[in-house]
């Protein structure tokens, strides 16, 4: 499983003196690797987000260690996330990255990318982990 430093070490590509300058950052600033990156010019954000879908593909989804984006929320209808069984975690252009414990129908893809006019990317997560977070994104709807 491929961590977001060595995607982009890969993809930037990053020198050992750049990697070591943003593990630095990222040790002081308690930052992710990829938003230390940022924070010093060493990658562009669409090189980020690249090295993420990728990483994204690699491993499933740790959702009590990530925190859904509010924007990637407020355009998907708490109804459609409920009844599906995904959480919404970012948004950026015209894709939205969600997190599913199963594979999706290509019908339940379809209602997405229609009702969010997006273009979708599914990740892999536990369910139980799925169910905890929509729990806690839509706790009246949920119970």
């Amino acid at each position: 499983m491929a961590r977001i430093g060595q995607i982009l070490s890969e993809s930037v590509p990053l020198s050992d003196h750049d990697v070591e300058e943003i593990l630095n950052e990222q040790k002081s600033t308690r930052q992710r690797f990829g938003d230390a990156a940022l924070a010093l010019g060493k990658a562009r954000p669409d090189q980020v987000w690249d090295a993420w879908l990728s990483q994204l593909r690699d491993q499933p989804v740790d959702l009590s260690r990530f925190s859904p984006d509010p924007a990637a929320v407020s355009c998907v209808p708490s109804s459609l996330a409920l009844r599906i069984g995904f959480v919404p975690l970012r948004i950026r252009g015209n894709q939205l990255v969600i997190a599913a414990a199963s594979e999706l129908s290509a019908d339940d893809k379809w209602a997405i990318e229609r009702d969010c006019g997006v273009r979708l990317v599914v990740a892999q997560a536990p369910l139980q982990a799925v169910s905890q977070a929509l729990s806690r994104l839509y706790p009246a709807l949920a119970a």
